[in-house]
């Protein structure tokens, strides 16, 4: 830390030193030009992502829709090049909800919300914000302090203000006037915020209770307990006593033991597994390679298909299906004429040290003889006494009495029988469940001190990123740098304008998937919980250091001025930002017009389907490549929040970021959709919890937004008009606290009122989540699931949306 405070004041020091602009550099135009040239490029780029996606999309139907042969229901496309747009643009929110589940009708409806806001901010900043701005002054937007006039109205500018600008000296119009417009735009975008937010809170409430109180699922009526005291770490008493509370009846009761001995075995299994499959697939393709035909024992179980649905793992049934069926035996797989072959077809290993020294042995036996070893341990442990946790799950009779459950103290002391709703079998992560509170303790404040010193530590890169802005900075820090910029205006147009969104964009997509792997190590209990986690921890991580320090970091001199005084934040904020508007603009256009057509075009997928599938060697392997990538919303939600913040922050200042940024909620909304209802799977849910972190985020955007409007004011030393801002955040703040006393239980929670007690008699009217947990049980997988069995097939490949039982049988 203390390295950071001196590189600051070192760079503070060096303010003072104004190197000189080159000769031939304008300000004015560098602005201009690098907002054409990032509009063109990144129209270009997203033009020919887009018209790519159009021509493959119903080529590989394995990449671009997978969960149609999944949902049988799902809205047919078209498979022209561009008649799917419309139709796909006409499937509705409750067809998003029926095929997708609520979190996606969430985070959708966000991205609606954002719109609708930005679009009725734009309509204001268009009509009245700017002519009055330029009239007084001159400028279209509060810009860059070198422009005189935003790019894309600059025209529009120079002949408004020949024509319409105030005359100054005017006795009767003060020159300041129309900063009235700052504080009376700062009201009215704080209500239409306000609006906007609490009419999508009231959609996603009367929702998520209307949705969830239909449903009558295991999930929905089962409990987890915490801090379950010794004498109580039984079913039966745990039962008895959850009954004497008298809060409803109990269906069953399954007490967490650490079966952390199983799980091992199990996972063992399946890498066996998965090492035999490989074996099997190495001889048979030598065998074909000379023309011979393996045939195909009788004794392989192929009597249940694999089908390859979203809602059960096509690798968890079919041949998997029959536990005690004998595996297979490898002596009748070969017709007579590969007897003489047999010793130079079958694979060979090394069972010494990782597969390096030691005696070679037949690769199919020795894998065969391990696998049998391990289900005989596996069957053994089974039947095992456990040591019992302090977890249990604790399904009720109906949905009514697990929501009393779970808002209801159980216990008079601190820390046991704590209840909470139960996530989906499914979503469990089960070697956390039994994980003891202290090691849970250690882990929590263990990831937490990693990333308060992972956010400390990238305050120097992005603060030297920061300096790549402007010409001045660098000559400070980097003089050789700073020469050669100098007498080459191309390459200070590449490195001051083109270059710092790029870079800021590839930070911001890289770093959060190192959140979600620390986040996955913190011992959450549920997949949907690590996944909420990483939204916080990555917007936590994207505002503060690639934008709040980003932005106080846009001028050297600030550094040192901010440390040695806090109350300068809103001078400073006002001043970085107005500096940085182009900047913000850029990288806005950057990753709405450009990355989100290549988010459509899935481009990492497409890369790797080459790769995977000339590495794939079993069957397994070529169904893996065919299942739907996961969507994670920890990874897609935290940066159209900041996107959202930055642009209410702007939406005074600037008319052209507003414009940006509907642009951005535009596409975003229509690459997601198609992503969730086509192409990508998010196979756990969390009920649409995110509403409250987005609510949240996005209120905290609006007291910056004010703060920083205070500082624009006092930059322009209208001090008594600063100070009728001072009600903006009162107004925010309880508005956020309403939020919080009054609709976020609501989030969490189903009222008794809107639980149907009806049992709804038809399975076509149950909810995404029910189809899903259909058979489940809260039992550990490793207790109850069928082992897996190799697939053999004579030709791993699969044809599209056969199943290995079809083509085994055709062979």
């Amino acid at each position: 830390m203390t390295s950071i405070l001196q590189t600051w004041h070192l760079m503070a020091l060096n303010a003072s030193e104004e190197p000189s602009l080159p000769p031939s550099f304008d300000p004015k135009n560098q602005s201009q030009r690098v907002m054409t040239t990032q509009l063109i490029l990144a129209a270009a780029a997203g033009l020919t992502a887009f018209l790519t996606f159009c021509v493959v999309r119903t080529r590989w139907n394995d990449i671009y829709a997978p969960r149609v042969r999944s949902r049988p229901g799902l809205p047919v496309l078209s498979s022209s090049m561009f008649g799917w747009i419309v139709p796909f643009l006409r499937i509705s929110d409750d067809q998003i909800l029926d095929h997708c589940g609520l979190d996606a009708y969430v985070f959708l409806g966000f991205f609606k919300m954002s719109m609708q806001l930005l679009g009725v901010c734009l309509f204001f900043g268009v009509t009245v914000i700017s002519p009055i701005r330029l009239a007084f002054t001159g400028d279209y937007d509060y810009d860059n302090p070198h422009t005189n006039s935003s790019l894309s109205l600059d025209f529009t500018s120079r002949s408004a203000s020949h024509h319409y600008q105030i005359d100054p000296t005017t006795p009767d119009i003060p020159p300041n006037s129309y900063l009235w417009t700052y504080v009376i735009f700062v009201y009215v975008f704080t209500f239409i915020s306000t609006y906007f937010l609490r009419l999508q809170t009231l959609k996603v409430v009367r929702l998520r209770q209307k949705y969830l109180g239909l449903q009558n699922s295991i999930t929905d009526r089962t409990i987890r307990f915490a801090g379950i005291p010794k004498h109580l770490q039984d079913e039966e008493n745990l039962a008895a006593h959850i009954k004497s509370l008298g809060i409803g009846g109990v269906q069953s009761v399954t007490i967490c033991r650490n079966w952390d001995e199983l799980d091992k075995l199990v996972m063992k299994h399946e890498k066996v597994v998965r090492k035999l499959e490989s074996a099997w697939a190495t001889y048979i393709r030598r065998a074909r390679s000379l023309q011979i035909t393996p045939n195909m024992n009788s004794n392989i179980n192929l009597d249940t298909p694999i089908n390859l649905d979203e809602n059960s793992d096509p690798l968890d049934t079919g041949a998997n299906a029959q536990e005690n069926s004998p595996l297979l035996d490898d002596a009748d797989l070969l017709d007579p004429y590969t007897e003489d072959h047999s010793s130079t077809l079958r694979p060979k290993i090394r069972i010494g040290f990782c597969g390096l020294s030691g005696r070679k042995v037949d690769a199919i036996d020795y894998y065969t003889d391990r696998l049998e070893d391990i289900e005989r341990r596996i069957h053994a442990a089974r039947q095992k006494a456990y040591k019992s946790t302090g977890n249990s799950f604790v399904t009720m009779s109906d949905v009514a009495s697990a929501q009393m459950v779970s808002q209801a103290v159980l216990d008079p002391k601190p820390h046991r029988l704590v209840a909470y709703l139960a996530p989906s079998p499914s979503d469990i992560i089960w070697k956390n469940i039994y994980m003891g509170r202290a090691e849970r303790l250690i882990r929590t404040w263990s990831i937490t001190v990693i990333i308060a010193v992972l956010s400390i530590a990238f305050v120097v890169p992005v603060s030297y990123l920061a300096t790549f802005l402007n010409y001045k900075p660098i000559a400070k820090v980097w003089p050789a740098l700073g020469r050669l910029l100098k007498n080459s205006p191309p390459l200070m147009f590449f490195v001051t304008g083109l270059l710092p969104p790029v870079i800021f964009t590839l930070l911001n997509v890289s770093i959060p998937y190192l959140y979600d792997y620390l986040s996955s190590l913190q011992g959450f209990v549920s997949r949907s919980d690590v996944e909420l986690s990483v939204i916080t921890k990555n917007f936590f991580f994207i505002f503060v250091n690639l934008f709040v320090v980003f932005t106080i970091a846009g001028t050297a001199s600030n550094y040192w001025s901010f440390i040695k005084d806090t109350t300068k934040i809103a001078y400073l904020l006002a001043s970085s930002l107005r500096e940085l508007s182009l900047f913000y603009g850029d990288l806005i256009i950057l990753q709405g017009l450009a990355m989100f057509p290549f988010r459509l075009l899935q481009i990492g997928s497409v890369l790797k389907f080459p790769i995977a599938w000339a590495k794939a060697k079993t069957t397994r392997d070529y169904i893996e490549m065919t299942k739907p990538p996961n969507f994670n919303y920890g990874l897609m939600l935290p940066q159209p929040i900041l996107i959202l913040v930055i642009c209410l922050i702007y939406s005074v200042m600037s008319t052209k970021i507003l414009a940006c940024g509907l642009m951005y909620f535009v596409l975003g909304y229509i690459t997601y959709k198609y992503q969730l209802l086509y192409s990508m799977e998010h196979v756990h849910h969390s009920t649409g919890r995110a509403w409250p972190i987005i609510f949240y985020r996005v209120s905290a955007g609006l007291l910056l937004f004010q703060l920083t409007m205070v500082g624009v004011l006092a930059l322009h030393e209208a001090y008594f008009l600063a100070t009728l801002l001072a009600f903006a955040p009162v107004i925010t703040a309880g508005f956020i606290l309403n939020f919080y006393r009054n609709y976020s239980p609501l989030c969490f929670f189903i009222a008794l009122k809107s639980i149907h007690r009806r049992v709804r008699p038809r399975a076509s009217s149950w909810t995404l989540d029910e189809e899903r947990e259909k058979h489940q049980l809260f039992v550990n997988p490793s207790l109850i699931k069928p082992l897996e069995k190799p697939i053999i097939t004579l030709n791993p490949r699969l044809p599209s949306g056969s199943t290995v039982h079809e083509y085994t049988i055709s062979r």
